[in-house]
Parts: C-alpha cells; sequence; structure tokens
C-alpha cells in the first residue's frame, strides 16, 4: 500500500514512479510493514525502487496453463501456478529420498549411466542403464 502522505519526495516523484511498476516486477523498498484497514498484511514504503521489470507477465491464475504441451515445454510456470503439480513433484522427491536413505544405510552404491540417444539402439548396441549395487 503506497499512498502520496507516506512517500518520501514530491508528488511528481511519486506518479512517475508508480507509472513505471507493473504486475510481475521487482520492486525495493523503503518503510514499514503493517496491516490495511481491511486487516491484511501489507507494506507502507516510504520510498520504492524499481530493481527489475516483469518481461514476460505470468498467467493469471483463472487462464492458467490450460494446454498440455506448454505445461511440460514450460514446467516451471506449471510448478509456480499450480498446487497440485508441485505437491507431486515434493511427493516424488521425497520417495527418491527415501529410498536412496534406505540404500545408503545398507551400504548400497549407486552408479549412474549416462542414457545414450535412441539412435545408439536402433544400431544394435545395448542400450545405457542406471545400475545400483
Amino acid at each position: 500500500m503506497s499512498s502520496m502522505g507516506d512517500y518520501d519526495g514530491d508528488e511528481d516523484s511519486f506518479r512517475a514512479t508508480h507509472n513505471l511498476l507493473k504486475r510481475g516486477d521487482i520492486v525495493g523498498f523503503k518503510g514499514w510493514p503493517g496491516k490495511s484497514k481491511k486487516g491484511e498484511l501489507s507494506i507502507f514504503p516510504k520510498t520504492l525502487l524499481l530493481l527489475s521489470p516483469c518481461m514476460h507477465m505470468l498467467p493469471t491464475s483463472q487462464s492458467g496453463l490450460k494446454n498440455q504441451e506448454v505445461r511440460y515445454r514450460q514446467r516451471y510456470l506449471d510448478l509456480i501456478l499450480n498446487n497440485s503439480t508441485r505437491t507431486v513433484f515434493e511427493t516424488r522427491a521425497d520417495i527418491i529420498k527415501g529410498i536412496r536413505r534406505f540404500l545408503d544405510e545398507r551400504s548400497f552404491l549407486e552408479v549412474r549411466n549416462v542414457f545414450l540417444c535412441y539412435c545408439v539402439v536402433v544400431l544394435g548396441l545395448p542400450p545405457a542403464t542406471e545400475l545400483v549395487l
């Protein structure tokens, strides 16, 4: 919540700064945290500074990511916008962490081999696999 009454500076600099700001920009401020009249946690800035403009705004929560191909290609957007996708990734990471801990406690050794491209299998060579000893 930024108001002219709390702002350090004249009205022209206040308006110029606020005309530059858009949704998604990263801003720096000097001020204090507090509660708004509605009881929401807010920041009451005395000065604002645009640190980094947002070049590509995130999709809104109403439109979201509906195209499955975009969700796979831009996984970072899917993780930011969809809590259910994030929960799936966190659960998967916890399962893998548990399996690794179980095997580490029993002195198993993890050996990773790089998977070669599909054309190697076509040539008749044995595919590379991951092996846990």
